[in-house]
C-alpha cells in the first residue's frame, strides 16, 4: 500500500508500505481512491507542530471497504 510520508519540514512523499492485517475483530481495511491534508498536517508541513521524520498522514481519507473484521460495523 501506499501512504503520505513527512519527509522533513516542507516535503511530503508517497511511499509503499506493507499492507496491513485485520487486527481486532471490529476492524476493516479501505483501498484509499480520495485523500487531502488535514489542517493539523499542514501545520507539520510548515514547520509549525513537530514530528519524527518518515511518520505517515492518516486523516481524510475516502475510501472502498476491502475487508471487515467479524464484529465491523
Amino acid at each position: 500500500m501506499k501512504t503520505g510520508t513527512f519527509i522533513k519540514p516542507g516535503k511530503i512523499e508517497l511511499k509503499k508500505y506493507p499492507m496491513n492485517k485485520l487486527q481486532p475483530e471490529n476492524d476493516a481495511i479501505l483501498k484509499v481512491v480520495c485523500s487531502s491534508v488535514c489542517e493539523s498536517d499542514s501545520w507539520l508541513l510548515c514547520d509549525i507542530s513537530k514530528i519524527a521524520a518518515n511518520s505517515t498522514t492518516k486523516y481524510e481519507t475516502l475510501g472502498i471497504v476491502e475487508k471487515m473484521g467479524k464484529t465491523c460495523c
